[in-house]
């Protein structure tokens, strides 16, 4: 080997002693980088993998045959979610659940501390939204509202800016600072709030597991008042146009006033649709705090008064003995008929704005979340619940069920009517009356919000933004349907529909032949009540709280009388030759044809 080489080696040796055992360790640590990110990616993998299909056990197996969650299979799977899979993203839908099924149970105490884990530690910012919205709610629930508000303090993500100022607009309604709720309702205006609100409705609703909803929800403002809807979000917006101003004509019916009684504070400062039932010779009413008066019907006397001291949405059903109440807090009162006594006292899944109805086996409710409930008429126990998917954005308010002696009738958000077994509320049909149609979450909205009309074997109803319609009771089939957009009801009579359209105009439709035999304008944009058939007349109350008479015939004004100032927004009742008309801020008179 030459002297050259020799060189070469050496300094090749020499280099080695140097670096050899460095490059060596670089290259083992390289390679224990490289499989043990392999190892911790797979990991991962593998973890989630087994989050999720945890998850799904939790979902899918945790249903009694009664369809309730068994809460102790539900703490069961939920413990291993946060002790295998802490922090993770599913351990936390598992706390939502816990969450959900500890409000369902009266454990409010133990949702809060659910959902307070997320809020403090949240996987994602939108799972920590969720989590302090509706820990506010549970909360509010707890009658602590003052700490709910803080929860909400701070900014939020644009997504979910318009459901915390709604909600922060309920807390201080819970709390009597009317004057900043509205504030905070307005904020920012209401047709821009609304479409924010439907993104952040959807983002809510895609985290919360299936089948699942928000069970204590406070709306006390009128969010979706139709002429509030009209009102553009920008200063280019087009001016709303006014309520008609009132027309004259020649009076040919005079209204005389039999008796009238003040019922509290009637409808509240709030949006609610607070209606008195006529139960025998009686005639029953609520204000929004909870006083419910019986009295008789045709000289006014009060039977019975009773203060509940709870926040009434949801009035009044009557029937087979009881009175029957809904509430903003989820719960549904029974008191006795004769003489005001609470018989039972029931929870649902949330606020219920329509009255209950009965048939003196099981008492029906339908919650704003568009569930409905079928509950034991002498108990108030829990018999059935039937689930279905409210759209994404609703109107304020759903229409009160109808129940026969076998079945029991609602009208959804969805435009739908689902006729349910009164015996386990298995569908016996449904029936799509609406289609939602138009590129917003607004123009998309179909709710059947007026009650449903039951004559003979023959269901009527109508749709906001569809149809009116008349259904077969015992198949759902359709008997004919019509074009039409309604949030208010309809009434029937001599073979003709008369339907309060959104726009203001009343109208009459032929039953026979589905044609418009009259149709009057001169009410456009004064937020009409449902009409109601009195004698030969069609009577109809408006925001100015005029109560209107058309003729039958050909809806020509016949006669006028204003009864409220606040606005009549309750359907006028009529039994015999009595009509009965309850205003917004709690008159209630009874009239009759002079």
């Amino acid at each position: 080997m030459s002297s050259t080489e020799d060189d070469q080696l050496a300094e090749f040796k020499d280099w080695w002693q140097r670096n050899g055992k460095p490059l060596v360790t670089g290259g083992l640590l390289a390679l224990v980088v490289v499989f043990g990110w392999q190892a911790f990616q797979k990991y991962q993998s593998n973890q989630s993998q087994g989050a999720s299909m945890l998850y799904q056990q939790l979902l899918e197996t945790t249903l009694t045959p009664t369809g309730k969650p068994d809460p102790a299979q539900v703490a069961d799977l939920a413990g291993k979610l946060k002790n295998e899979f802490g922090g993770s993203t599913y351990a936390q839908y598992g706390s939502l659940f816990v969450a959900k099924v500890a409000v369902d149970t009266g454990k409010l105490d133990d949702a809060a501390s659910e959902l307070k884990a997320i809020a403090d530690k949240p996987s994602n910012p939108t799972l920590g939204e969720i989590a302090r919205q509706r820990l506010a709610q549970v909360l509010a629930a707890q009658n602590k509202a003052d700490e709910a508000l803080k929860l909400l303090d701070g900014d939020a993500d644009k997504a979910f800016v318009a459901t915390r100022e709604e909600l922060k607009g309920d807390l201080l309604v819970q709390l009597g600072r009317t004057d900043e709720a509205n504030a905070a309702y307005q904020k920012p205006r209401l047709r821009c709030l609304m479409k924010q609100r439907s993104v952040a409705y959807k983002s809510s609703w895609t985290t919360w597991p299936k089948g699942m909803r928000d069970v204590i929800r406070w709306k006390h403002a009128a969010l979706l008042a139709l002429a509030v809807l009209a009102a553009g979000c920008s200063s280019n917006s087009k001016k709303e146009l006014p309520p008609a101003e009132l027309t004259s004509f020649k009076e040919e019916v005079v209204l005389q006033k039999q008796w009238s009684r003040s019922i509290g504070d009637g409808q509240g400062d709030t949006y609610n649709m607070l209606v008195p039932a006529i139960d025998g010779d009686n005639i029953v009413a609520a204000d929004v705090n909870g006083v419910v008066i019986s009295m008789d019907r045709m000289n006014g006397d009060v039977k019975w008064k009773k203060d509940l001291e709870l926040p009434v949405s949801g009035a009044v059903g009557v029937g087979y003995g009881m009175v029957m109440i809904g509430t903003l807090k989820g719960e549904v009162v029974a008191l006795d008929s004769s003489n005001g006594e609470e018989k039972w006292r029931a929870r649902v899944t949330s606020e219920v704005l329509a009255p209950p109805a009965t048939n003196g086996d099981i008492v029906v409710v339908q919650t704003q979340d568009d569930r409905v409930i079928g509950l034991d008429a002498n108990t108030g126990e829990q018999r059935w619940l039937y689930d279905s998917t409210p759209a994404v954005l609703t109107l304020r308010g759903t229409s009160g069920p109808v129940v026969t002696n076998n079945l029991a009738l609602a009208g959804l958000s969805t435009g739908k009517v689902v006729a349910l077994d009164t015996q386990n509320g298995v569908p016996a049909w449904e029936s799509r009356v609406a289609i939602p149609q138009g590129r917003s979450e607004l123009d998309r909205v179909v709710d059947i919000d007026g009650g449903l009309l039951l004559s003979g074997e023959t269901l009527y109803v109508a749709t906001y933004q569809g149809r009116v319609a008349a259904l077969d009771l015992q198949s759902g089939r359709v008997l004919w349907q019509r074009d039409a957009s309604s949030y208010a009801g309809v009434a029937q009579g001599f073979g003709s529909v008369y339907v309060s359209l959104a726009s203001g105009t009343v109208e009459s439709v032929d039953e026979r032949s589905t044609t418009a035999l009259w149709s009057n304008d001169s009410l456009a944009r004064r937020q009409l009540s449902a009409p109601e058939v009195f004698s030969s007349y069609v009577a109809v109350g408006d925001l100015e709280g005029y109560l209107h008479l058309l003729s039958q015939v050909d809806g020509r004004f016949v006669g006028r009388e204003r009864i409220d100032s606040d606005g009549l927004r309750a359907r006028p009742l009529v039994v015999g030759n009595m009509l009965y008309v309850f205003g917004n801020s709690g008159k209630l008179e009874a009239l009759t044809i002079k």
